[in-house]
């Protein structure tokens, strides 16, 4: 209503302002009849309507205007608010990042003190690496000492096992084939000793495939002895796998079509020695060296390879 009240007020002023006095318009010395304020109404209406028609498109452009300008602020409005609000997230990180950064610093500080800690733990640990390099150095050199004392005993220790290896050796050889042949049950007519067995592997090279103390032979049958001054069960285990390899090699060893017996002779054989030995079908020969003979033990069921 406020709208339309000023448009007609500007409209009145329009209208007034647009025609001029009917004084100037109209000769005096002329008079006016109906007819011609008839069309004067006429014109002046006219006038008035086009007046009217331009006001009220005015006004329309206007509230389009006006409209476009209340989206814009209300857009800004909106605008300014998200601002607002990245602004809020803004200073909040600021916020946490100085925490953070207070805290680094903090850990900065403990850092450089454990770091100072560090540094003096690791000059202490080189003077004590230092003292123990120079301990060492000495343990060396009781190492060394010590090393050529025992080259020293293990020379003495060999000279004596030497001499008990010749002395079961001096026994036995001239003995065993005639104390084995008087139990009825062998015919050895010669006798080995120190038997070293070898065979061409795949390259072309030399390799051991055992070795036997004592050989006795016959026409039919062959006995690998094992001399051992003081026998233990793994010296029966090892002389069981010894005929196994002399038997899987009959022909390099010159056993084939012939029976193999094995026996185990000692200066000192154990009891229990002795039972495993002949469980497992082996001869036990135990050496009598103040009467200088042979004692044979014969197994229940003698083994053959």
């Amino acid at each position: 209503m406020a709208v339309k009240k000023a448009v007609s007020k500007t409209a009145k002023k329009a209208a007034k302002k647009t025609y001029p006095p009917a004084k100037k318009t109209f000769p005096k010395s002329r008079l006016i009849t109906v007819e011609d304020l008839t069309n004067i109404f006429i014109e002046a209406s006219n006038r008035m309507e086009a007046n009217h028609a331009k006001t009220e498109a005015s006004i329309r452009d206007l509230s389009v205007e006006r409209a476009k300008t209340e989206a814009s602020i209300r857009e800004l409005s909106a605008e300014n608010r998200k601002l607002s609000a990245e602004h809020a997230k803004t200073e909040a990180s600021i916020r946490e990042l100085s925490a953070e950064n207070r805290k680094l610093s903090a850990e900065n500080r403990k850092l450089s003190v454990e770091r100072a800690k560090t540094e003096a733990s690791i000059q202490e640990l080189s003077a004590e690496n230092r003292k123990l390099s120079a301990e060492h150095a000495k343990t060396e050199a009781a190492i060394r000492e010590l090393s050529a004392e025992n080259r020293e005993l293990s020379r003495n220790l060999g000279h004596i096992g030497n001499d008990i290896g010749e002395l079961t050796e001096f026994i036995v050889i001239p003995k065993i084939r005639l104390a084995m042949n008087a139990s009825g049950k062998h015919a050895f007519d010669n006798i080995q000793t120190d038997k070293l067995y070898k065979k061409i592997d795949e390259l072309g090279e030399k390799k051991t495939l055992t070795e036997v103390d004592v050989l006795l032979c016959g026409e039919t049958e062959v006995m690998a002895v094992e001399t051992k001054t003081h026998p233990l069960v793994r010296d029966v285990k090892k002389h069981q796998e010894r005929l196994e390899i002399l038997r899987q090699h009959e022909d390099l060893v010159g056993i084939k079509g012939k029976k193999l017996f094995g026996a185990v002779v000692g200066a000192i054989v154990d009891p229990e020695v002795k039972t495993f030995a002949l469980a497992r079908g082996l001869y036990v020969v135990n050496i009598r060296e103040e009467e200088e003979k042979l004692e044979i033990a014969e197994p229940e069921t003698c083994r053959a390879w």
